[in-house]
């Protein structure tokens, strides 16, 4: 009983942030697996990349099953970039919105603004997990050569 008063008050006092049924959230959802997913490849990346020296060192079978696991993850999701942009997109365009309609100094333009930090963050995450890719990629084609 208490939790649904509290979400009914948070949706009184931030009907625009707070929604139960918020596409956003799940796009949160989607964008944890991914991240989940991404650390245990980058985990496992590290691994060899300790027990062989450097990335050249590692053998080609492995180098390529990393590649290969690191392209279906970003295959798998390959809409999650784009939905974070948009989402990013949204949330400028409100920004710029409340600026103008209540200033920059409310509460609601301070939790808009820290959304949009977030992100900035975690569509710089998913271009870092590409650059990843292309660079094991990169070194799996150097050792078909």
């Amino acid at each position: 009983m208490i939790t649904n008063n509290t979400d009914q008050n948070n949706q009184q006092c931030f009907p625009d942030l707070y929604s139960p049924n918020d596409p956003d959230l799940i796009l949160i959802a989607k964008y944890s697996v991914f991240r989940s997913i991404t650390l245990r490849l980058i985990n496992d990346f590290f691994k060899e990349v300790k027990t062989y020296g450097s990335i050249s060192g590692i053998p080609s079978d492995s180098l390529f099953l990393l590649q290969k696991k690191f392209e279906s993850t970003i295959c798998y999701f390959h809409d999650l970039g784009d939905r974070l942009f948009s989402s990013l997109d949204k949330t400028t365009s409100k920004i710029e919105n409340l600026s103008e309609e209540i200033g920059s100094d409310s509460l609601i333009y301070w939790l808009y603004s820290k959304k949009r930090l977030r992100l900035i963050h975690k569509l710089e995450y998913c271009d870092n997990i590409q650059y990843l890719k292309e660079y094991i990629k990169f070194f799996c084609m150097r050792k078909a050569i």
